[in-house]
Formats: C-alpha cells, sequence, structure tokens
C-alpha cells in the first residue's frame, strides 16, 4: 500500500461510494473543447452542469471552506466547491467544477458493517467503466493510504470508459465505529487528475468526533 501525494504516476484504481441509484454524467470529451457528452455508470447518480468557476486550476489543492459534518465526521470542503442537498443514498454531495466548463460530482456516503468488502466493491466500479475484474492482491497492490485524524482512507484511482466516453473516479474509503464511508469523485477522465490533490487536501481534513 502506497503513501498518496497527488497525482501518482500511472492511472491508480479508484473506489467510489456504495451507491444504488441510476447515474448520468455530462462530460467533455477532452478538457479543452466545448462539446459536452452525456452517459451513464450503472447505478450511481451524477449530475452534469455548467461550473460557474470553469478555468480554475486544478494543479493544487484550493483554499478550503468551512467545516461540515454527518454523523461521526466532520470535515472542511474545498472553496470552490458547490454544496448539494444530500438524499437518501447520500449524507452530502457536491458540485465540483471543472477546467472544461463541466461539473463534476462529489458523494459521500456510509454504509453498515463493510458493505460487502472492499474488493467486490472495486470491482463492481470496475466494471461500471469497462475495466475487467481483478484479485484482491492486485487491488491492494493499487490502492494509496491518505491519513486523516482518527480514521485512514484507502484511495484508489480508476480511469476507464462509459459509453464511449473517457470517465475516471477517485474513491475513498474507510471503515469507523462499525460503518464504511465511501468518499468519491467522479468526472472526465483528466480533468478529474488535476482535481485530485484538492481531494486528497478534503480527505486529509476529515476528522472523528
Amino acid at each position: 500500500m502506497k503513501q498518496a501525494s497527488g497525482e501518482t504516476g500511472g492511472r491508480r484504481v479508484a473506489v467510489a461510494g456504495y451507491v444504488g441509484a441510476a447515474l448520468a454524467v455530462g462530460l467533455l470529451s477532452g478538457c479543452n473543447e466545448r462539446r459536452i457528452e452525456s452517459y451513464e455508470i450503472a447505478k450511481e447518480s451524477v449530475p452534469a452542469a455548467a461550473a460557474s468557476q470553469a478555468g480554475h486550476a486544478r494543479d493544487h489543492a484550493a483554499p478550503a471552506a468551512a467545516a461540515e459534518a454527518a454523523g461521526p465526521l466532520i470535515w472542511v470542503p474545498q472553496s470552490h466547491w458547490k454544496a448539494k442537498p444530500p438524499s437518501a443514498m447520500r449524507v452530502a454531495s457536491f458540485g465540483v467544477p471543472m477546467t472544461d466548463g463541466t461539473e463534476a460530482d462529489l458523494a459521500i456516503s456510509v454504509l453498515g458493517g463493510t458493505a460487502g468488502g472492499l474488493t467486490a466493491n472495486v470491482n463492481r466500479w470496475r466494471a461500471q467503466l469497462g475495466l475487467p475484474e481483478l484479485g484482491a492482491d492486485e487491488i491492494a497492490r493499487m490502492a494509496e493510504t491518505i491519513p486523516a485524524s482518527g480514521i485512514t482512507f484507502t484511495l484508489f484511482d480508476l480511469a476507464g470508459k462509459a459509453n464511449g466516453t473517457e470517465a475516471r473516479m477517485l474513491a475513498a474509503v474507510a471503515g469507523f465505529e462499525g460503518q464504511t464511508w465511501f468518499f468519491k469523485l467522479t468526472g472526465h477522465d483528466h480533468c478529474i487528475g488535476m482535481e485530485k490533490p484538492a481531494f486528497a487536501a478534503f480527505l486529509r481534513s476529515v476528522k472523528t468526533r
């Protein structure tokens, strides 16, 4: 298991939140293009919208906003993220403006116990992006570790395609007090890569209470 430090070499396997709703993501076929394409990733839900902060650089973490909380966890979202209403499957959601004018989706969810186990979840998300199933040992080797205050995240970086469009997921998983927490960012491949330092900074802001 490797310590995360921003964008690492090669594409990592990413995990996303364990949710059961249908998902539609609005993405561009390239970060410098203006034609928006839509596609579906099974059993996830990602809105597509024009970003109010298009052109914001993602090669470093942006200043953080005020702290927010859900259950036993407290976190500090990045200042350019836009809070969205929670839902039955999410304890929190954010719209994340991308440099291509789209808005990526950040979902935070929690399930009881081990939520089916890490290997099963990673392979389910890989299948959503058209990637082959991996064994537990291979998945463990691709994991990154993000330590926070009182909790440690296992981060995966997964890139593939959905409906022929390049897509990427950054997702962190952590167990705490008999529950499994999922923090997942989904959007266009290159743009999500640029947002990775901000996402990692967000994970490090998480505290237990």
